[in-house]
């Protein structure tokens, strides 16, 4: 493939994902407006009734936690149980303001339910406190894998097995009927039409700040396209490597990307390990073999230092295989039949077992006492 064809490739492709990315009724602008309306609206009947914000916040409250539930559960039900994963750092790194307009949004509903309630139990307190500091959690580790460089598996069905999903369901549903109960308690406050207003247009705002911070983020995919574009044209890159960045950009993050890093320093690291035993038994052999006590101690220490060599490329394995056996835990046991999964699996063991021979062959030789009396 020539780089004329490939140009024409990619700008085909770059035209499907922006007509698949484009949402007609979402535009800066209209949002802008809606905003600004919602903003009139809400200072219009503030001027006329000043007593209905608590329990109207409450109500945009009960919607929020609401739309979280629907989407949870739509998430759970619709996914497949197939892996699917991106690089987090590069999908997710320009919807910073979104991570913490989420973290905001969350601290003030947690300090206004906290300081306009007397919880009728221990067990209501409990419940409100654990799901909060929790739901802080979850959106503060969102954001820092934000910042990260590594691969998620976005994919929560494929994260547990089928007996797990049912345990999640329950236990989000009765977290949820004892949140909404708490809450639903105080929208018997609401005596009239104005409350049940503002309450919409309070849920409405955040709605549309939402979207607006969503929607003034440049299209991670079209700026990778773009980039990738640009890399050709100019020829930073070779056709070869842009057909393997094209494909990750369209079909996502690949067994092979997951894993394969990390077997390449795997191997890397075996073959400095068995160049290490090779050299310290040729100086193990030439070390018993020396007869001037001068020679001797020099070759003695460079077989000291080898060895100290040998032990840290020895815990950097011991690290890399730790890091391998992390990235194949995101897989389900039902997808480990992958052939990827098992030629790696096979890959590893066979450099396991090669470490293992040369290490076997090294113990076999010994430092002999020299006959000159020192060591």
């Amino acid at each position: 493939m020539n780089k004329l064809d490939f140009l024409q490739i990619t700008s085909i492709q770059r035209g499907k994902l922006k007509d698949e990315h484009q949402k007609p009724g979402w535009n800066l602008w209209a949002l802008i407006g809606a905003f600004a309306s919602l903003i009139w609206i809400s200072i219009s009947i503030f001027e006329n009734n000043k007593s209905h914000q608590i329990s109207s916040i409450y109500l945009a409250i009960v919607l929020y936690f609401s739309r979280i539930f629907i989407n949870v559960i739509w998430g759970f039900i619709s996914s497949d149980s197939k892996s699917k994963f991106i690089n987090f750092k590069e999908e997710i790194a320009g919807s910073l303001l979104i991570h913490l307009y989420s973290i905001f949004t969350t601290l003030f509903i947690y300090i206004f339910l906290i300081w306009n309630n007397q919880f009728e139990s221990l067990f209501e307190n409990a419940i409100i406190h654990f799901f909060f500091l929790f739901l802080l959690l979850v959106q503060s580790i969102l954001l820092i894998l934000a910042r990260v460089n590594i691969p998620v598996n976005i994919n929560p069905k494929a994260l547990v097995n089928q007996r797990t999903n049912y345990l999640i369901y329950g236990v989000l549903f009765i977290v949820f009927t004892i949140i909404v109960k708490i809450l639903c308690s105080h929208l018997l406050l609401i005596s009239d039409y104005t409350s049940i207003k503002l309450g919409l247009i309070f849920f409405s705002l955040h709605f549309v700040i939402e979207k607006l911070f969503s929607s003034s983020q440049p299209n991670t995919l079209l700026r990778q396209i773009d980039d990738l574009i640009d890399d050709i044209t100019f020829d930073k890159i070779s056709i070869s490597d842009g057909e393997k960045r094209l494909k990750l950009i369209i079909y996502g993050l690949q067994f092979n990307h997951i894993v394969s890093p990390l077997v390449d320093e795997n191997i890397n690291l075996t073959k400095q390990f068995n160049e290490y035993c090779e050299i310290l038994k040729k100086r193990i052999e030439r070390l018993n073999s020396e007869k001037n006590e001068t020679d001797y101690q020099i070759l003695f220490d460079a077989i000291r230092n080898k060895f100290e060599e040998l032990n840290k490329v020895s815990q950097k394995i011991i690290l890399s295989n730790e890091r391998i056996r992390l990235r194949l835990g995101f897989y389900r046991s039902s997808e480990k039949n992958n052939p990827d999964y098992i030629n790696i699996s096979d890959l590893l063991q066979r450099l396991e077992n090669e470490r293992n021979d040369k290490l076997n062959e090294l113990t076999k030789y010994k430092v002999e006492n020299p006959h000159f009396g020192h060591r």
